[in-house]
């Protein structure tokens, strides 16, 4: 990276232990709740295409408004602040290549993945949002399938098109990655295979544990895939069991910070 900066202030908070805030998810082309995301202190916005808004010029518009140059110019980096996701709209089992691809190629930071149910998922998006590797390199599998195109994304994140392809590599499979993609686990197939998508898919930076079709009160949980870090879950209405959750039976969890391990918190932002 250029300079050492980390382009991706998530992925930042995440390596240095700390907790990242994130709005609640935000329609692509809501010009007004997207401007008062970017004067608030989250670090984090997740713009919605899944079930609303799915337009690309609308995504470009809305990275625009999600700028905050007196944050940016404050920090003397190029480092994103807060950080521009989006939920696509494909569920992850239909391997949308070219929705990966177009997403990525207006300059967003990151993708949310909605239904993440099989290693399989996982593999597919994860080849799709990455460049093809130079032969030889430690982190060349899976070999990535994302098409290039230079004119859209490097000029948003300030970068020439060089810099961007060796920026814009998926974390934690690249430690020097500044691309998050984040899927969402909200069926028991899913949860199910969740350990083999974590132990295999080294691509897949963060797990969102969401109620979607399970049977179980789910609050809106994200899980933070470091290398042998407990998981973290936040706000159920009452204890429920989920592979690997340091919560014991009988004792809710805090929406606070927690010594186990690195969260996310999300909520909507308040008027």
């Amino acid at each position: 990276m250029a300079g050492d900066v980390r382009y991706n202030k998530v992925i930042d908070l995440l390596e240095h232990g700390k907790p990242v805030f994130c709005s609640g998810l935000v329609w692509n082309g809501n010009l007004d709740d997207l401007t008062y995301v970017a004067d608030a202190d989250y670090d984090m916005v997740i713009m919605e295409m899944e079930h609303e808004g799915f337009s690309f010029n609308n995504l470009r518009t809305s990275l625009q408004f999600i700028l905050n140059r007196k944050r940016i110019s404050g920090s003397g980096t190029l480092q994103a602040d807060p950080v521009p996701l989006v939920r696509i709209p494909p569920n992850s089992r239909e391997t949308s290549q070219w929705m990966i691809k177009q997403a990525l190629d207006t300059g967003v930071y990151g993708l949310v993945l909605p239904h993440l149910n099989t290693v399989e998922d996982a593999h597919a998006a994860v080849v799709a949002a990455r460049y093809p590797q130079v032969p030889g390199v430690a982190d060349f599998e899976p070999e990535g399938q994302r098409g290039w195109w230079q004119r859209i994304a490097p000029r948003y994140w300030g970068l020439t098109a060089q810099e961007y392809y060796d920026a814009a590599d998926l974390w934690p499979l690249d430690p020097d990655g500044n691309m998050l993609l984040m899927g969402i686990v909200e069926e028991p197939e899913g949860v199910n295979n969740l350990p083999d998508i974590l132990k295999q898919e080294k691509g897949i930076g963060a797990i969102w544990a969401d109620r979607g079709t399970c049977p179980w009160p789910w609050a809106t949980v994200a899980i933070p895939l470091i290398p042998r870090s407990k998981p973290i879950c936040l706000g159920y209405s009452r204890p429920v069991r989920m592979p690997g959750c340091p919560v014991p039976p009988g004792q809710p969890p805090k929406r606070s910070r927690c010594a186990w391990s690195k969260a996310f918190a999300s909520s909507s932002p308040p008027r």
